[in-house]
């Protein structure tokens, strides 16, 4: 359902209803149990869930400051205020240019996407999750299990904060924090800096390819990640034949060869090396190791 140019109410039913203000200063209300997703659009407006677990949902070229009871935007100079009610979960959207997405004082769970531009994004205490999109994006988890992507911008700055969090860089050279907690962590294509920080952390990655790991680097055929606090490493490959060393790596590591005649080489610590398709060779090193080759006919 959707309103107008002008000063609209709009009232849900007892389904899961999408509820859209558009222009004017409107008063949505979900109402219901089911789950409703309303937004305000253009204005200042009353923003009511009602009974249920219900969803802001906003979306533009603009800077957002969300908290329990408001949402801020600004853009080209104006700013424009909701009053929101009864809202479990949050979904914002930006635009081409640099936004801001501000969460840290929302109490639920927060879905940003920065879209294009040099974004910054900040997650709140819930379990977020943050995506910068184009562009050199910072964003920072805070407390909560999060997740955040830098996607497909380049030089990314992640910082998990507090929990147990996912961390992904994707394409370009990022810079990747885990903070507190137990943390996986993927640099992706491009030179990464790693760091998981406390907790047990784990670096997460794959592809078709070489990998050579130690405690302090992860070289690879996509890039040369540098690596601090990492305690474990999980390593898969793809459909060639992939050459998998982490004889370097003093911690438990994974290592999967997925297809193609595979060479995997363990660590100094508690191995697991699957082979999967291929004729492959699996050396465990030192440590209590599990070495399984599945098809082929393989050297353990």
């Amino acid at each position: 359902m959707l309103g107008g140019d002008d000063n609209d109410t709009l009232n849900g039913g007892g389904g899961a209803d999408f509820l859209g203000g558009e222009q004017g200063d409107d008063m949505v209300r979900g109402q219901g149990s089911s789950g409703d997703t309303v937004s305000g659009g253009a204005g200042n407006d009353e923003l009511d869930g009602g009974d249920g677990h219900d969803m802001l949902w906003e979306s533009g070229d603009a800077d957002y400051t969300l908290d329990d009871t408001t949402l801020v935007s600004e853009e080209s100079g104006s700013s424009e205020t909701d009053q929101l009610s009864n809202l479990q979960e949050a979904t914002l959207y930006g635009g081409s240019t640099a936004n801001t997405i501000d969460g840290s004082d929302w109490s639920g769970r927060l879905h940003a996407n920065g879209a294009g531009g040099h974004d910054t994004i900040i997650g709140g205490d819930a379990a977020d999750r943050l995506y910068g999109g184009a562009g050199q994006d910072d964003i920072s988890g805070g407390g909560g299990n999060d997740v955040l992507r830098g996607q497909g911008g380049n030089n990314d700055v992640l910082d998990g904060g507090d929990g147990n969090d996912k961390l992904d860089g994707g394409i370009g050279h990022d810079n990747l924090s885990g903070g507190n907690g137990d943390d996986r962590l993927t640099g992706g294509i491009g030179n990464d800096v790693i760091d998981g920080g406390d907790g047990t952390d784990a670096i997460y990655e794959r592809g078709d390819g070489d990998y050579d790991l130690g405690d302090a680097r992860l070289i690879a055929d996509n890039g040369t990640d540098e690596l601090a606090s990492i305690d474990q490493a999980f390593i898969k490959g793809g459909d060639g034949d992939n050459n998998i060393d982490a004889s370097d790596f003093t911690g438990p590591v994974t290592l999967v060869g997925v297809d193609g005649d595979d060479t995997l080489t363990g660590g100094s610590g508690d191995d697991r090396l699957i082979g999967r398709a291929g004729d492959d060779n699996l050396f465990g090193g030192d440590g209590a190791d599990v070495l399984t080759g599945l098809s082929g006919s393989d050297m353990l």
